[in-house]
């Protein structure tokens, strides 16, 4: 069996169970599977820990559902899901100190993804998380929130790669809150290049504040994000990563586990609302699709939120896409953004897109846009050189080949 088919159907029956079914464990048995190709395709995904059921010792775990897979492997697995596990506690309680000392201060906030996701899949503390994210929308609230952590030993870090959050760490001698980034949202996602979408997400990140709820996470209650508005969020999440340098199959394992819970009439009337106005319907067919398909999502319950469900060839291309990504299309410098089109003009309507995100303010000038194209080309160039050590040639063909590949399906042509 082919190494990606095998692991999406391992964790199809994880996430279902928390155990491997029978016919994928009698694979592994008869080894039809690369292990070593297995591990390293999962690590760079990040989801090497879901393998934890496969590794068992027969005098500690006498009587487990599992195989022991091969010794060389067998520490490797066992030593990533107790950091991982370890880290997610951390990461829990930090989240909860965080969003508390902002309560103090009268500032509502919502923890995202994170430790609030981890709380769907069959052992909680298995789903990597690497950082805590807390959404506090609205200007004026934005900048006293991060006074309040400032005051809590909280600082900036000195490289901050996006516009629609601030990375801050603390500083103090507390280990459980050291060395643990927390990104702190005004909004969920850089803009993307279409009106439509940026007005509606920015209108709804407003009402989504006024609408937190508290759930339940290992325990612990977390002020988070309604159902509807969660999985909104999740999803403009994974269209922020896709289109920039692409996500990994966590982020598919993420949205299988959401909608194999029951889910409210009322929230999921609120997410379907959602993709509808802010034109993300076909994103949201796609990943619906391609997590039936391959990662194990119930259908009946997915007809509630899937309007055209996509057939096997599309699909295909897609996790073609998701497996070259890795975990943040981070293995490949040459990855860059994902165009609307595959044209010349879509070239020129993202680099003005790409100027207007990092000029925000000067670009609102008509003017000025000339000096800010011609920077931006030139920091783009110098980027490529020196922190990516690429061309501008070699970024662009790869470009235009992510571009090509999944063009016909016009993702994002209502945006």
């Amino acid at each position: 069996m082919d190494d990606k088919k095998w692991i999406m159907s391992y964790i199809a029956s994880y996430l279902r169970t928390g155990l491997p079914a029978d016919d994928v464990l009698n694979e592994l048995a008869e080894h039809k599977v690369d292990m070593g190709n297995i591990i390293s395709l999962m690590k760079k995904h990040s989801v090497i820990s879901l393998l934890e059921p496969l590794v068992r010792d027969d005098e500690e775990d006498e009587g487990r559902h599992g195989f022991n897979i091969p010794g060389e492997y067998m520490s490797l697995v066992k030593n990533e899901c107790k950091r991982i596990a370890v880290q997610n506690y951390r990461l829990l309680f930090l989240a909860k100190y965080i969003v508390g000392i902002l309560k103090e201060d009268n500032i509502k906030a919502a923890v995202l993804k994170g430790s609030v996701v981890s709380s769907y899949y069959p052992v909680p503390e298995l789903r990597k998380s690497g950082d805590v994210d807390i959404l506090v929308p609205g200007d004026d609230t934005f900048v006293r929130a991060v006074e309040c952590l400032y005051r809590h030993g909280f600082v900036k870090e000195d490289n901050q790669h996006a516009g629609h959050h601030i990375a801050m760490k603390h500083t103090g001698s507390d280990s459980i809150l050291n060395g643990i980034e927390i990104e702190i949202h005004k909004e969920l996602s850089e803009p993307f290049d279409g009106r439509k979408v940026n007005s509606f997400i920015k209108n709804e990140t407003a009402r989504m504040i006024d609408n937190i709820t508290d759930a339940d996470v290992f325990g612990v209650g977390l002020t988070t994000l309604r159902d509807g508005h969660n999985a909104f969020y999740l999803l403009v999440h994974m269209m922020h990563h896709f289109i920039r340098a692409g996500f990994g199959i966590k982020f598919l394992c993420d949205w299988t586990v959401f909608w194999n819970r029951d889910v409210s009439k009322e929230d999921i009337k609120c997410y379907t609302n959602c993709i509808r106005e802010s034109g993300l319907v076909k994103f949201s067919d796609m990943i619906t699709s391609v997590c039936i398909r391959y990662l194990g999502l119930d259908e009946k319950k997915a007809e509630a939120i899937l309007t055209d469900k996509y057939g096997e060839e599309d699909c295909m291309l897609f996790m073609d896409e998701v497996w070259e990504s890795a975990e943040f299309g981070s293995e490949d410098e040459n990855r860059m953004v994902m165009l609307k089109g595959t044209g010349f003009k879509a070239y020129i309507s993202e680099f003005h897109h790409q100027t207007c995100i990092n000029f925000p303010r000067a670009s609102r000038v008509f003017i000025t846009w000339p000096v800010l194209w011609i920077y931006t080309l030139v920091r783009f160039i110098r980027n490529n050189r020196k922190v990516r050590n690429t061309s501008l040639r070699t970024v662009l063909s790869a470009t235009s080949k992510r571009s090509r590949r999944i063009s016909h399906l016009k993702l994002f042509e209502k945006l």
